[in-house]
């Protein structure tokens, strides 16, 4: 899987990965780990979050629309 060849699952535009700290609007928190990566969308600007740790890197979509009950 090439990561420079990733679209966005809304509207299929170009993501742009990015790093650093997020701010997440539900939790009102800044989170700043180096690693936390994200994928951005240009054109709706909806962000791919993938969460690297020990086990397999798993890809979720953050929506602030959407509650999460998790």
């Amino acid at each position: 899987m090439k990561k420079n060849n990733a679209h966005c699952p809304v509207c299929n535009g170009k993501l742009v990965g990015k790093k650093g700290s997020v701010l997440f609007p539900l939790k009102r928190q800044k989170i700043n780990v180096d690693d936390l990566v994200y994928l951005e969308c240009v054109k709706c600007k909806e962000k791919i979050f993938s969460f690297s740790a020990q086990q397999k890197i798993e890809l979720s979509v953050y929506k602030p629309k959407t509650k999460k009950t998790a």
